[in-house]
């Protein structure tokens, strides 16, 4: 009994002290299209809507790059279909060039110890999740 008490501690501990910004993970995929920015929001706003995706307007990122001014800074995100609580999560930039847009895709996760930590009730961010769906809206650019 004091041994299996013992080992609740412990992961409690460990969920602890992994979760937060220490457990997010990211993965970025740039590319390049010949349509204007309002093609592009045109074609998002179209793509949101048959995954049922939330949108929402990326306001202020502490991390971006320095210099940078996107046109359109988004994040899309849903949950998963099914029995899964899982959440996905896609960020998108687009920045206007002389010949036509830089879009840049940031799929969006969490560590397995962040449906430990109590603190995600609704699910988890899925990194898999967020790939998939960022790949479906990269092929549509």
């Amino acid at each position: 009994m004091i041994l299996f008490l013992l080992i609740v501690v412990l992961l409690a501990i460990i969920a602890y002290l992994t979760s937060g910004k220490i457990n997010q993970k990211t993965e970025n995929r740039t590319l390049h299209t010949n349509r204007d920015v309002q093609e592009v929001v045109n074609l998002l706003r179209q793509i949101a809507n048959e995954m049922r995706a939330n949108v929402d307007k990326i306001e202020d990122d502490p991390f971006g790059k320095f210099g940078s001014s996107e046109d359109l800074a988004v994040m899309l995100s849903g949950e998963e279909r099914g029995l899964s609580r899982d959440i996905w999560a896609v960020q998108v930039y687009v920045s206007a060039t002389d010949n036509g847009c830089d879009v840049e895709l940031v799929a969006i996760g969490e560590g397995l110890s962040a449906g430990y930590s109590g603190t995600y009730y609704r699910g988890r961010i899925k990194l898999s999740s967020s790939k998939k769906r960022r790949d479906i809206i990269a092929a549509r650019l």
